[in-house]
């Protein structure tokens, strides 16, 4: 086992169902289909809001976040999801998602609301043909 450094960068599609994981570096592409198309910033519409807390400390200036804890069931899935958001604006931070097979985290930082370049989200051309 050797101890190596990748640089791999992950383009998913979500309403096309596809995930494209690529090696900027060495120009590979691997593509994969998805197994759900849902969304992890995207909080369900029939999400039950649990309570309202802080991340870090509420008593110190800007050194906390105030959150909303949502939770819910993906029948299709056979899974339930944890999601929280901010209090104000409702961006998604993080949502887990728990089965009986697996457990999936997403955290969300830096989130942009907007993009100026949409050529962001455009796979590069050597992903080109990749089945």
């Amino acid at each position: 086992h050797s101890n190596k450094t990748s640089h791999m960068d992950v383009l998913t599609h979500f309403e096309e169902g596809v995930m494209y994981e690529m090696d900027s570096k060495n120009e590979s592409c691997k593509k994969q289909m998805l197994k759900y198309r849902r969304h992890p910033m995207e909080l369900p519409s029939d999400a039950t809001h649990e309570s309202e807390t802080y991340l870090g400390s509420p008593s110190k200036s800007e050194q906390g976040l105030r959150v909303r804890s949502w939770n819910g069931k993906l029948p299709d899935l056979h899974a339930n999801y944890t999601m929280m958001t901010t209090s104000c604006g409702c961006l998604v931070v993080s949502c887990c998602y728990h089965s009986e097979k697996t457990d999936l985290t997403f955290t969300f930082m830096n989130v942009e609301t907007e993009v100026d370049d949409a050529t962001v989200f455009v796979a590069p051309t050597y992903c080109d043909g990749v089945a």
